[in-house]
């Protein structure tokens, strides 16, 4: 049913089911379960505790995932990280370049020798390269989940000492099903979680470090950290910077030079990977990525005020939120979308979240009356300074994504802008439980640690059980119940090389390997779009056995694999100018695919090209040449409405046009034209101009290139 919790019911699978039985079992005997916890020697606990965290992300990725990376921001990351394994930041691509171009994907290099990049930040990609490296890419989410435990028991560990709390801190990490999704799907946060913990654990470290040389290497180590999650999620490490700042303070100026070299590095990296990328050091690559890929211009950036939300991926969104752009209004229902998304991560039910704003406030009361010396906050197992600060950049990493317009929340993954805090928030709520049982036991004698923390798991692990799961449960069925691509489809077809067509951004990512090159050795992996791009790829790879990757998640039915066969030589060669989107270039308005069934656009699409009435349209695409010969040029557009446009067809950027069209109607139904063929002399690619009036509402569907002298030998004849 639902409620104000959200979901909440009987458990609707098995995991939920062990979840919920768990839970009254811990009721029953957790007493007794950590009492024997917190006995235990260090190793076995947090031995014990790190292994539930890797089999329960092991098995998040084979249960909920079932199998693979599941949203697009996944499978990038997983490209990335393939292509970094490979020694790749960029790499090369051949015509047609549009069959390996796509979303998430940047174009660079020069006109002839252009290169292809992913637009994420090289932190995580490349610490999941070295699964790829060593062939377990899926094991590293559950080897970060192990981390993880380990990282929140020793930041626990770093503000008081007491290492009940630690260990309860620990076992927070375990049951935290958010945190499973986040080390299972590919994405960054569960490894921008481990940064952040860890950097400020050490940062602690240097401060209680007992000679200059150990205060100069934990600083280091935090600095370190701190530059990797820079090079991770760089908002992410601006809202820590105030903290580690701070805590820079206490260690003297060799550990603060110390701290600041061991951010060097990493932060360097990160400079050059976004110069590999995009050509800039200062353009951040996901900024260079919508100017050219979304609309209106300027749509994808950090701050407030019209304009702000990009319409092609986020149409519905910026409609319903940002109809005037980013303002107080649209900012603060973000806010609380993302808050009441990430009430249910932290541990599995919303109420108990709170208790980690309740942290500081509560190791401020307990403070001993005149202060505390170092050897009374380890009897209370708290430090009201520490605590204060870790509550401090949790409320900064709220504050940091303010200005950013999307709230990137869905279910399961939560609010996925404010899981690397995760950690963090449950040393608070760890802290928190141990401080009441301080308060309660002057009243009630039977109350200890031990009890609370069976009490409070048990709700925790029952909560995912009859309330949480069902967010995992849209997850594991969303866009069909499984990734877009399974390798193993391929394996049980025997397929090893020749040539695969894939129809979906999420399958090409997760299925094209960029040092596959050859067909005859290797299976090269690209889009199809149903006109004769697919042709000339699989000419220019010299005509190998090819097949069709058919999955689009729209229902339960599984992969097909069929073979692709060319059909007769094409007269014309037709090009779809949807195809060719992000562009090559756009100003003063937006390129955007769009569908356009029962109409008179060639395959049922269309690329339409979005402007404002105040400015005027100037883009540019590519599309590929089948030889270089002269032919006949035919561009068909369509238009609704009062449109003028100009259309210039050059062999490159800045060589001399080739052939200019003009067009002009006022329409009101949508019109489809063909515009004047022309000769042309063509060779390898070309580049199609166009300009428009502000506000047209204009569209290019096909370029369409047939060989003169088959026209000529027809004419003869």
């Amino acid at each position: 049913m639902e409620n104000g919790f959200r979901a909440l019911g009987p458990p609707p699978d098995v995991p939920s089911a062990a979840a919920l039985a768990i839970g009254l079992i811990l009721i029953w005997q957790g007493r007794r379960a950590f009492a024997a916890l917190f006995r235990a020697p260090k190793a076995v606990a947090l031995g014990i505790l790190a292994l539930l965290a890797f089999a329960l992300s092991a098995g998040y990725v084979h249960y909920y995932l079932r199998g693979g990376p599941r949203i697009i921001d996944a499978t990038s990351y997983w490209l990335e990280a393939r292509a970094l394994a490979e020694g790749h930041v960029t790499w090369p691509i051949e015509e047609p370049t549009a069959s390996v171009r796509g979303r998430f994907l940047l174009l660079g290099g020069a006109s002839d020798a252009p290169r292809l990049g992913v637009i994420f930040p090289p932190g995580y990609p490349l610490v999941l390269a070295l699964g790829f490296v060593f062939g377990v890419p899926l094991w590293i989410g559950p080897l970060l989940a192990a981390l993880l435990v380990a990282a929140t028991y020793g930041l626990a560990k770093a503000i008081g000492g007491r290492e009940d709390i630690a260990r309860l801190a620990a076992t927070l990490s375990v049951i935290c099903a958010t945190l499973r999704y986040h080390t299972a799907d590919t994405m960054s946060h569960g490894w921008a979680a481990l940064l952040f913990a860890g950097s400020l654990t050490f940062a602690f470290g240097a401060i209680d470090a007992e000679s200059a040389t150990e205060r100069r290497v934990k600083a280091a180590l935090a600095g370190a950290l701190w530059g990797w999650l820079f090079a991770t999620r760089p908002m992410s490490a601006v809202a820590l910077l105030p903290t580690i700042l701070f805590l820079s303070l206490k260690v003297g100026a060799n550990a603060r030079l110390a701290l600041a070299g061991g951010a060097l590095l990493p932060v360097a990296l990160f400079i050059l990977q976004q110069h590999a990328v995009t050509g800039s050091y200062f353009l951040p690559s996901q900024s260079a990525y919508y100017d050219v890929a979304d609309g209106p211009p300027g749509c994808f950036r950090y701050g407030f005020g019209a304009g702000i939300g990009c319409l092609h991926e986020h149409g519905s969104y910026v409609a319903a939120i940002l109809p005037n752009g980013l303002d107080a209004l649209a900012a603060a229902t973000i806010f609380l979308r993302r808050l009441r998304m990430h009430l249910i991560d932290v541990v599995n039910v919303e109420p108990i979240a709170l208790l980690a704003l309740a942290a500081p406030f509560l190791a401020r009361a307990r403070r001993p009356n005149p202060p505390a010396d170092r050897d009374a906050v380890l009897l209370t197992g708290v430090d009201p300074q520490r605590t204060l600060a870790l509550a401090a950049a949790v409320g900064a990493i709220f504050l940091v994504y303010l200005p950013f317009y999307f709230d990137a929340s869905y279910a399961g993954g939560g609010a996925r802008l404010f899981a690397d805090v995760l950690p963090l928030e449950h040393v608070l709520i760890a802290a928190s439980v141990g401080l009441l049982v301080e308060r309660l036991r002057a009243r009630f004698a039977r109350i200890d640690l031990s009890l609370a923390s069976g009490v409070l798991a048990a709700c925790c692990v029952a909560g995912f059980g009859v309330h949480a799961v069902f967010e995992h449960l849209m997850l594991r069925d969303r866009e069909g119940g499984r990734p877009f691509f399974e390798p193993q489809v391929l394996t049980d077809a025997k397929i090893e090389r020749g040539l695969l067509f894939v129809g979906t951004d999420h399958a090409f990512n997760l299925a094209y390997d960029p040092d596959a090159r050859d067909a005859e050795k290797s299976l090269v992996v690209v889009r199809e779009y149903g006109d004769d791009r697919d042709r000339l790829v699989w000419e220019r790879l010299g005509r190998p056995t090819a097949y069709r990757y058919l999955y689009e998640g729209r229902d339960a039915s599984g992969p097909t694999l069929v073979p692709w066969a060319p059909g007769p030589v094409p007269h014309p060669y037709r090009f779809e100018a949807e195809a060719e989107w992000p562009p090559i270039r756009q100003q003063g308005g937006s390129f955007e695919p769009v569908f356009a069934h029962g109409t008179c656009a060639w395959g049922a699409r269309l690329l339409a090209i979005n402007s404002a009435p105040d400015r005027p349209f100037d883009g540019a695409i590519s599309f590929p040449v089948p030889a270089q010969e002269t032919f006949r040029v035919a561009l068909h557009v369509a238009a609704i409405g009062d449109v003028t446009a100009r259309f210039v067809l050059r062999a490159g950027p800045g060589t001399p046009p080739l052939a200019t069209w003009t067009f002009a109607s006022n329409r009101k139904d949508l019109n489809c034209s063909t515009l004047t063929e022309q000769f042309v002399n063509l060779a390898d690619r070309a580049r199609l101009e166009v300009t428009a009036r502000g506000g047209s509402k204009l569209f290019i569907d096909a370029v369409a290139l047939e060989p003169a002298e088959p026209i000529a030998r027809a004419r003869s004849q």
